[in-house]
């Protein structure tokens, strides 16, 4: 809260010249225009302290969860709840990174409305701290200004910016920490029991022989295929990057986690600074693990990490951490995925099968295939 503005300071310190000059010089001039504008100062401070408002104010994000490049705004909506018209107004809402935004509001009548709204800045992932909004009332000679927290800070969450890739093909169905769902399923599964009929089963499943058998409805109980697991695996270590290539590494390993989810997998986000979200499944996994790509940053903690049983494993990395980035224990598919300048970068040490090279101005959805990087080879249990 501040009370006189810069050219509230500016009148005040003229009026106090100007009647030191006119009681130095005798100047009856300078004695009359110096208290004028110290009464004006005064006077200004008293209205601006004095005015009164009774304001209903929302604030909003729409929506306050999205992708790099995708677009979201923040709604205001100001109701004047007062008995009388209110001042012209000014909201100011604080933007990490940014100026912060400013909108004029004109005056309101009693019961009136008025909707503002402007655009966030999401061209990189990030969390953007949003407000405090402060609406701030002042006189209408600009001398003294008044400023009220009106709504707390909100936040933004930019998740990496993804393209749409298939999940990295499964392992072969040897990883025995899969797991096998009873369930009744239309296709795909294995008859597993029988068992009584129950209200709301799908009369499809009833099993003829056995009801009349038993003289009661008896339906087939199948077995899910196990369901899969995918890992992915960040190196996030300052000494194995460059800003691009940590950005795109970033990306994609968002890309693999939302194709994994959406295949119905388990899923599980590893790093090499020692984070490690375990395995889950469905949309609180999958948006814990994108709120932490979202912040994540290059440092110089940890190293080569070992990742137990995990299913199908992605590492991404670069040909400097393609000897060091980690090691899995268990069954199943190994990817290395490398991001270089240039496919000439240390092509040695980064061939061979299951290794998906990409270049920093390449598409990473190209470089990956649409078969999910099938050729990959199952690595001895």
């Amino acid at each position: 809260m501040r009370l006189l503005t810069r050219a509230g300071w500016g009148v005040l310190l003229a009026g106090g010249v100007a009647l030191l000059g006119g009681w130095l010089f005798g100047l009856p001039e300078l004695l009359i225009l110096g208290p004028s504008l110290l009464v004006l100062v005064v006077a200004s401070g008293a209205t601006t302290m004095f005015t009164s408002l009774h304001l209903e104010l929302v604030r909003s994000l729409h929506p306050d969860r999205v992708h790099a490049g995708s677009a979201s705004r923040v709604e205001v909506l100001v109701r004047n709840r007062g008995r009388r018209r209110t001042p012209v107004l000014t909201l100011r809402d604080g933007v990490s990174g940014t100026a912060g935004a400013e909108l004029l509001l004109a005056p309101l009548e009693p019961n009136g409305r008025v909707r503002a709204a402007y655009r966030l800045p999401t061209r990189r992932r990030g969390v953007i701290t949003v407000g405090p909004l402060e609406v701030e009332l002042g006189d209408p000679f600009g001398l003294t200004q008044v400023a009220v927290i009106a709504a707390p800070a909100s936040t933004l969450v930019v998740y990496p910016a993804v393209e749409h890739v298939a999940a990295a093909s499964r392992s072969d169905g040897t990883d025995p920490h899969g797991w096998r769902t009873p369930g009744l399923q239309t296709g795909g599964d294995e008859f597993h029991s029988l068992r009584p009929y129950v209200v709301g089963d799908d009369l499809r499943r009833v099993h003829w022989p056995s009801t009349a058998r038993r003289d009661e409805l008896t339906v087939r109980q199948d077995e899910r295929h196990q369901q899969g697991r995918t890992t992915v695996l960040l190196d996030v270590r300052r000494a194995v990057h460059t800003d691009d290539s940590f950005e795109r590494a970033v990306s994609a390993a968002a890309g693999l986690l939302l194709a994994a989810n959406r295949r119905g997998d388990e899923i599980r986000l590893v790093a090499t600074d020692g984070t490690d979200s375990g395995y889950g499944a469905g949309p609180t996994s999958i948006s814990a693990m994108l709120e932490y790509l979202a912040a994540v940053a290059t440092t110089d903690r940890g190293g080569e990490v070992r990742v137990d049983h995990p299913g199908t494993l992605v590492a991404l990395t670069t040909p400097a951490g393609v000897s060091t980035t980690g090691s899995a224990v268990g069954p199943g598919r190994r990817f290395l995925v490398v991001f270089e300048r240039s496919v000439d970068d240390d092509a040695g040490t980064i061939a061979g099968p299951g290794t998906v090279r990409v270049r920093i101005d390449e598409s990473f959805a190209s470089a990956w295939g649409a078969d999910g990087a099938a050729q990959a080879l199952r690595s001895p249990a």
